[in-house]
């Protein structure tokens, strides 16, 4: 296991910080997070084993480390876009083998397409909630 000041060196950090860019307007583009939701396409759980990996080690625990790290809003955001991702990989397998093989090349790029969609609208409306307020908020 690595140490926690070795962390950003080990390959994933270097795959995090390749993609993290893409997550920036959803409010979470920290390596660490863009990760976790790589490895939650292999299965869901894997997401919060990743964070807790990741951000487990120090003096404080997981969940003050994510407090730091998330605010409300990208949580919020990151839990939006997780929720609304693609299933894991068997479950997309599963689904394959159901269909006959032209059908299932054609519904799953729909289906990719679909979903890379939905997702990012709603993680960017998620992130937009905080700036749509009514005007008698301010009194």
């Amino acid at each position: 296991m690595l140490a926690e000041d070795e962390l950003d060196k080990s390959i994933l950090a270097a795959v995090g910080n390749a993609i993290a860019w893409i997550f920036k307007p959803l409010g979470w583009g920290e390596w660490q997070a863009a990760v976790a939701s790589i490895t939650g396409l292999v299965a869901k759980e894997n997401i919060v084993g990743t964070l807790g990996i990741l951000y487990g080690g120090g003096d404080e625990t997981v969940y003050q480390a994510l407090g730091a790290v998330f605010t409300q809003i990208s949580g919020y955001s990151f839990l939006v876009f997780n929720l609304l991702c693609a299933p894991c990989f068997a479950a997309i397998g599963a689904t394959r083998a159901g269909r006959s093989e032209r059908r299932a090349r054609s519904m799953s790029r729909q289906s990719r397409a679909l979903h890379t969609l939905t997702r990012r609208v709603f993680a960017l409306l998620t992130m937009a909630l905080p700036f749509c307020k009514s005007p008698d908020a301010s009194k």
